[in-house]
């Protein structure tokens, strides 16, 4: 799937120049990964999925830096020093961004967390939006679970 298509298949308009997208979930306070890092656990997760005019990819780090995996256009990584993380998780697949929310469910009981129902907007994209709405009943949260960044 293109990244166009993700968009336009939930009815959202893209700019014709060059846009992205940035769309952050964590399992403690997403603001804290920005003004309160020192709040953090170690065991805190940060999933972040991009999405440009080109390609989208989904990261997953955690705070320690215990592993960090990566999903997207160009396939699938993992990052370990732990043989655990590398070859023993049965991390699961995502095929598009329109499978974030399935995703995002397999990932928690995956690891046995829960991630807050608040997800932070960056990019050029996030302030032109002009239905978030849309976005929202996609995401499954309201438009206040939103944290926009430009």
């Amino acid at each position: 799937m293109y990244p166009d298509d993700f968009f336009e298949s939930i009815g959202i308009k893209l700019p014709q120049k060059p846009w992205s997208i940035h769309m952050q979930w964590s399992t403690t306070q997403p603001m804290n990964w920005v003004i309160e890092r020192n709040s953090l656990r170690p065991e805190d997760l940060l999933l972040t999925l991009s999405i440009n005019d080109r390609h989208w990819q989904v990261s997953l780090e955690r705070r320690d830096e215990v592993f960090y995996a990566q999903w997207g256009t160009y396939g699938f990584r993992v990052d370990s020093q732990q043989l655990k993380y590398r070859r023993f998780i049965k991390w699961p697949a995502i095929e598009s961004p329109e499978n974030i929310i399935a995703f995002i469910t397999e990932l928690e009981s995956l690891l046995s967390v829960r991630f807050v129902k608040h997800i932070n907007l960056q990019g050029t994209l996030s302030d032109s939006i002009e239905k978030p709405q849309l976005l929202a009943d996609f995401l499954k949260v309201r438009t206040d679970d939103f944290g926009v960044f430009s």
